[in-house]
């Protein structure tokens, strides 16, 4: 999973329409605290690998979910939107990592007080193989 994580954080720092928003802010889990905005969070749901009978098939599908943030609502839905584009059906390969797809299941607004930022939450689900 962790070769995974490395090939997706890859391929959004590789595609302009997001680093000329966030520069290299793609954070794993959780945003720094005092983070800059906009930025990104990648966080894993979960992963399940497919198995046949005696063998596993190196065939893995996951839903992660990419959170764009940002101070203003327009700006969290123009990085949304870069980020769909980097992602969805798309496929890439980085090392032993072979994405094969990626579909985009949901997108919901939300505002965190806490944080004080607009946030665009999208879950997709890749399907590469390890």
């Amino acid at each position: 999973m962790a070769e995974f994580m490395e090939a997706l954080n890859s391929r959004l720092n590789a595609v302009t329409a997001v680093t000329n928003l966030v520069s290299t802010r793609i954070y794993p889990v959780r945003l720094p605290q005092d983070v800059t905005y906009p930025a990104v969070r990648v966080i894993t749901v979960d992963a399940q690998r497919e198995s046949a009978l005696d063998a596993d098939m190196g065939l893995v599908h996951t839903r992660i979910q990419v959170d764009a943030y940002a101070t203003t609502y327009a700006v969290s839905q123009t990085l949304a939107a870069a980020l769909r584009g980097a992602l969805k059906r798309q496929a890439w390969t980085l090392d032993a990592v072979e994405v094969c797809d990626a579909l985009l299941e949901n997108v919901q607004d939300d505002y965190e007080d806490e944080a004080k930022a607009y946030r665009v939450r999208q879950d997709f689900v890749f399907m590469y193989r390890e």
